[in-house]
C-alpha cells in the first residue's frame, strides 16, 4: 500500500509503452487515496489519458506543432519527435480542437483502414526508454563499472540475476559507457556530490 508497482508488459511497443506508463502514473497521481465509488470510471479514464498526452506533448508545444490540416502521413515525424503513437497523437489533437469531431471520426477510419490500429509504422525504430535512476544510484553506492559482488551482498542476492536485472531494467546509456562515473552521473542527472558540498561550506565558514 505504500509503494505502488506499474506493471507494463514487455511485449508493448516503445510508443504505445510510453502512454501507458504516464496514463498509469496520472491514477497515482490524480486518483490514488481518494475515493472513486461514486465518480464515473470512464471520465477517470479520460482524465488519465489527458494527463498523459499532456505530459508527453505539452499544449503550447502541440499547438505549434500539430499541422493544419491534419493527415496521418503528417503525424510520423511528430511519432518519432515526440514519442507518441499516431493514435496518441489524434486524440491530443482532438483535445485541443485542432481537429473537430469529424476529422477525427474520419482520420481514426484511415487509421483502421491501413491496419494502424493493429500496428503502426514506426513500431520498431527505437527501443523503450530504460530507467536511469535506478542504475545512477547503485553507481554512487557501489561504484563505476558496478561492484555487483558487492550489491549482491549488500542485498542478499545471487549476482547474476543482479546482472541479469541491470542488464534488463537498467541499463547504462550509450553516452555514459566510455565516460567516468562522476561525468556519467552529473552530465544527465545533476547529481550534487554531498561531500564535496560539505568541505567547501566547513572551509567557507573557517574564513
Amino acid at each position: 500500500q505504500q509503494h505502488p508497482v506499474i506493471a507494463i508488459s514487455d511485449s508493448m511497443p516503445w510508443d504505445r509503452y510510453r502512454l501507458t506508463a504516464m496514463h498509469e502514473l496520472a491514477h497515482l497521481v490524480l486518483h490514488r487515496g481518494r475515493g472513486l465509488s461514486g465518480l464515473d470510471g470512464k471520465q477517470i479514464e479520460r482524465d488519465a489519458n489527458r494527463f498523459a498526452g499532456a505530459f508527453l506533448f505539452p499544449k503550447d508545444a502541440a499547438l505549434e506543432e500539430l499541422p493544419r490540416p491534419l493527415t496521418l502521413g503528417q503525424l510520423l515525424p511528430l511519432k518519432q519527435r515526440w514519442g507518441m503513437s499516431v493514435g496518441a497523437l489524434l486524440a491530443r489533437a482532438r483535445e485541443l480542437e485542432v481537429i473537430d469531431e469529424r476529422q477525427s471520426t474520419s482520420l481514426w477510419k484511415q487509421m483502421s483502414a491501413r491496419g494502424w490500429r493493429k500496428g503502426e509504422p514506426l513500431h520498431d525504430v527505437r527501443e523503450r526508454e530504460r530507467p536511469q535512476a535506478i542504475r545512477k544510484m547503485v553507481e554512487i553506492a557501489y561504484g563505476y563499472p558496478i561492484d555487483v559482488s558487492a550489491l549482491a551482498k549488500g542485498l542478499g542476492r545471487y549476482r547474476v540475476d543482479l546482472e541479469a536485472e541491470l542488464e534488463r531494467y537498467a541499463d547504462a546509456p550509450a553516452r555514459t559507457r566510455n565516460s567516468s562515473p562522476r561525468m556519467a552521473l552529473t552530465t544527465s542527472a545533476q547529481v550534487i556530490d554531498l561531500q564535496s558540498r560539505r568541505r567547501r561550506e566547513q572551509s567557507d565558514s573557517e574564513f
